[in-house]
């Protein structure tokens, strides 16, 4: 019975990211951009600089889809992201992705990378869903695309890829 329990519930994990993982192409081709395949969060996908960046703007609009990252939601992501501990990283991803990531013994960045969130990139689907890009910077510099779930009142990443 305990196997049976397990292998469902790495099912619903791989639907549920599966799910994601499309809702975040519909994110990405509403922006009129070109899609690319998402990178695995042990390859080093993210960094940047300036853990003040600030996204300004109203914080929700109609029906309640936000219009903007909250100040402090920006701050502790590109804090978060751009730890060199995976227990530091951990708490900035969506619970979704966490335990596979802690569980890859890998890091998220490079040593010395930093993660900057661009102000006015945000682009939301839903209350609890959306994107934003970001800056890295390091030994693996480039701009990346963060995939968000908000959960429990605080934006997670559930996902990256290239910009």
């Amino acid at each position: 019975m305990p196997d049976t329990r397990r292998r469902a519930a790495l099912l619903g994990g791989v639907l549920l990211i599966a799910v994601a993982i499309i809702i975040g192409w519909r994110v990405r081709s509403d922006v009129g951009r070109a899609s690319r395949p998402a990178m695995s969060a042990s390859a080093g996908v993210l960094a940047s600089a300036s853990p003040s960046s600030t996204v300004a703007g109203p914080s929700s609009g109609a029906g309640g889809v936000p219009t903007a990252l909250p100040t402090a939601d920006v701050q502790a992501l590109e804090e978060r992201l751009s730890a060199v501990r995976s227990g530091d990283v951990a708490p900035a991803l969506a619970l979704s992705v966490r335990q596979a990531y802690l569980s890859s013994g890998g890091s998220l960045l490079p040593g010395g990378s930093h993660v900057a969130i661009v102000p006015g990139t945000e682009h939301f689907v839903s209350p609890a869903l959306g994107s934003v890009e970001a800056d890295v910077t390091g030994p693996e510099p480039g701009r990346y695309i963060l995939l968000l779930v908000s959960e429990g009142g605080q934006w997670h990443v559930y996902g990256t890829r290239r910009a």
